[in-house]
Parts: C-alpha cells; sequence; structure tokens
C-alpha cells in the first residue's frame, strides 16, 4: 500500500492501491480559444478591379448617405446554420471630396481615422439578447486623439468581413478568445459610415440563423 493509506475494516468496500499501480491519469488541461485577428476596415480594392457589383449579390443592401457617399454590404445568401459563419463584403462610394468630422476621441478610446475612407467604415453583427460579433468593438485602451477634420478624396473602396459564427467582441486588453455559436435566430449585419453623430450613413443587413 501506498504510505499514509490503509483500508480502514472489512465491511467498508475500499480499494487498496498497490505500490505497482499506474498514477491516475491527470485531468486534461482547459482549451481555451485564441482570440482570432481583428479586421479593421481597410481600402482593399476599386471600382476599375472587375467585379460585379454589390448589388448582384444574392444577399445585399446599399443606403446613400447625408454627403452623397453610397454604403452597401452583401453576401452570398441570407441565411446560414449554426456554427456555419460567412463572408460580408462591403463598400463605401464616394463620388466627390468629402469631409468629414471627428470629435475629440478620449483618452483610452481607440477610433483610428485617416486618409482612407474605411477608417470612417465601421462593421458588426447583432441580434437580441447581447449576440453579437464585433471584432472592433473591444481593442482595449488606446490613447485617445485631438478634434480634427479630414477630407477624403473621392474614390471606391470596400473590404471583407469573416464572421466565423461565434460570437466575440473583440479581444480587448485580454487576449479574449471567441464565445459560443450565434444560437438560432434572425439578426442584422450592421455597417456605418461616419465618425461624429449623426453618423453619414448606416445600413442593416438582415440574416438568419437556422
Amino acid at each position: 500500500m501506498h504510505k499514509g493509506r490503509r483500508c480502514l475494516a472489512p465491511l467498508l468496500v475500499v480499494a487498496c492501491s498497490s505500490s505497482t499501480d499506474p498514477p491516475p491519469a491527470a485531468a486534461p488541461a482547459p482549451t481555451t480559444s485564441a482570440p482570432p485577428p481583428v479586421q479593421t476596415p481597410t481600402c482593399k480594392s476599386s471600382t476599375d478591379d472587375g467585379r460585379r457589383p454589390i448589388e448582384q449579390m444574392a444577399c445585399n443592401k446599399c443606403v446613400t448617405g447625408a454627403s452623397g457617399a453610397v454604403l452597401c454590404v452583401g453576401s452570398e445568401k441570407c441565411t446560414y446554420a449554426v456554427g456555419e459563419g460567412g463572408t460580408f463584403r462591403y463598400e463605401i462610394r464616394l463620388a466627390k471630396d468629402t469631409t468629414m468630422h471627428v470629435p475629440e476621441i478620449p483618452a483610452c478610446g481607440c477610433a483610428t481615422y485617416g486618409a482612407d475612407p474605411m477608417s470612417f467604415v465601421s462593421i458588426s453583427i447583432s441580434g437580441t439578447g447581447g449576440v453579437g460579433y464585433c471584432a472592433t468593438c473591444d481593442v482595449g485602451c488606446c490613447g485617445g486623439a485631438p478634434e480634427q477634420t479630414i477630407t477624403l478624396a473621392a474614390r471606391t473602396c470596400d473590404d471583407l468581413l469573416t464572421w466565423p459564427g461565434k460570437q466575440w467582441a473583440g479581444p480587448s486588453d485580454t487576449g479574449n478568445g471567441l464565445g459560443p455559436d450565434f444560437p438560432p435566430g434572425d439578426y442584422v449585419v450592421h455597417v456605418t459610415f461616419g465618425a461624429d453623430q449623426p453618423l453619414d450613413a448606416v445600413v442593416d443587413l438582415p440574416i438568419k440563423v437556422q
């Protein structure tokens, strides 16, 4: 028997291990989900890249903003299986030079604006009960920025959001990993253009998880 352990009585059923018994298997280490890369909107292409317009995708929606900018989002389908995920193409079209006002960003704020029109675009997926996916909502604490005015040159830019079908609010300062799958329900792909309130343009594309 191992030192320090005794069988108490014949009537009490207790298995005594011999010194030749193998040690019990160690409990498996808990698994953690590493955070995916943060997909910050960046101008990836222009109108001369030969691709079909978003309006020709199976699931799409466009709006015209107060400045005349056109904001679009689209995908090849509007319905997804639980845990499936999907890819959404979103686009901002500026027919003329557009001046944007950027309010002061307080200390620890992380928004960064510049000459890239996509720096004024945000994209997320949301529904009821706090279910959502927003890679840039919580990226931790940054340094803030002063109030400024930025003029964007006329151009068309787009980018892709690759959604893994799971909930996530961003990595924060602690490397938060992905959450559970989106449960069945109705959701919207929420895309905005602007830095100040009211935003210049907002488009909501309905999707379904089932």
